[in-house]
């Protein structure tokens, strides 16, 4: 929170930063209902499947564990995304 007061302009978050049900969801946990909701999505066959999986197990959990974030929450963050990417 303490990162964050001046952006947001008070110690609370801004409503499109708080978690609904104020669950923090670990990122394997995230991973596996991301991957849930892709195999349900009409017009996702098994290759596309396989390839989301193999970015998000084999790439987005060890990075993750590399930055110790443990929850999906801690990753609402450009420069996050931007080391994830690089």
């Amino acid at each position: 929170m303490r990162e964050h007061w001046i952006a947001w302009g008070s110690t609370e978050p801004p409503v499109e930063h708080v978690n609904a049900v104020d669950e923090l969801v670990a990122v394997p946990k995230a991973v596996q209902r991301f991957l849930t909701t892709k195999k349900n999505q009409p017009g996702v066959g098994d290759e596309r499947l396989a390839d989301v999986k193999r970015l998000v197990e084999l790439r987005l959990i060890p990075f993750a564990e590399s930055k110790r974030i443990t929850f999906i929450q801690e990753m609402d963050n450009a420069s996050v995304w931007a080391d994830f990417r690089d």
